[in-house]
């Protein structure tokens, strides 16, 4: 027996700094969405665990966010049975989408219904915080505001098939360096993501792709800590600007995981 589930992307639709706290994380708000970008993650016991990709992948179990979730259920349930992973990775990594957070929500969800756990939403979204700071959101319906270092999260009113256009830069972001680059003093108040300027910072070779997709797309917007940038609509791209993908919004229904629809 085997559990196949879709692990969603996200987007930020605008993302402001507020502080930062004295243990050095940052507070945050942001609205974030899901959207029909996924990974596919299937689980089944097997006698030891281990992952494996459709495509190859840059890490392997031992050293994933797999086995972190693993390790904090295997806490709570000392007879949790070992496990294979099939991994259909489909989600740019370091591309400001939150897939490896996604994956790991979608790891406890599916966790918590194929070994029949009973944890609650509230147990999932705390033992995933603990991980990632992105991770509680994937268990909202899909549109939320989120706070604080990002694991406060309020749903909203879910956005109804809302079309965007992705522009991949093609390049990994390591959230920590971007955040690390922050300088409170330094924010744009006006920016809708504050922090596209210290991304650029960080990685200034991104700073010709960005431009021409601003000049093409003036409204486009980073997500996250990058790379990805963002446009509102479904828009046909002129060749040479960056990989693309036309998204729409999803939402997850109370009691079930997202589907692909």
């Amino acid at each position: 027996m085997s559990l196949t589930l879709f692990s969603p992307a996200k987007i930020n639709l605008n993302f402001k700094l507020i502080g930062k706290r004295e243990d050095g994380y940052h507070l945050i708000e942001s609205d974030m969405t899901t959207i029909n970008l996924f990974d596919i993650l299937k689980i089944e016991a097997h006698f030891t665990n281990v992952l494996e990709g459709t495509k190859p992948l840059p890490f392997n179990f031992a050293d994933s966010i797999f086995q972190k979730g693993y390790l904090l259920l295997k806490k709570r349930f000392k007879d949790l049975p070992f496990i294979r992973i099939i991994l259909d990775k489909n989600i740019p990594i370091g591309a400001g989408l939150g897939g490896g957070s996604s994956n790991l929500a979608t790891f406890l969800w599916g966790m918590n219904e194929f070994f029949r756990l009973d944890l609650s939403l509230e147990d999932l979204a705390i033992m995933g915080a603990k991980i990632g700071a992105d991770v509680p959101f994937f268990f909202s319906n899909g549109s939320a505001f989120v706070h604080g270092i990002g694991t406060d999260v309020v749903n909203l009113t879910p956005l109804q098939s809302k079309q965007f256009t992705l522009f991949f830069i093609d390049e990994m972001v390591s959230t920590p360096l971007v955040y690390g680059a922050v300088d409170m003093a330094q924010v744009d108040a006006k920016a809708r993501n504050q922090l596209e300027k210290f991304a650029l910072k960080v990685y200034p070779c991104y700073q010709k792709k960005i431009e021409l997709i601003k000049q093409t797309f003036p409204k486009s917007f980073m997500s996250g800590s990058g790379s990805t940038f963002v446009a509102e609509g479904h828009h046909s791209v002129p060749m040479g600007i960056t990989p693309y993908f036309h998204a729409k919004t999803i939402s997850r229904q109370t009691s079930n995981w997202y589907q692909n629809t």
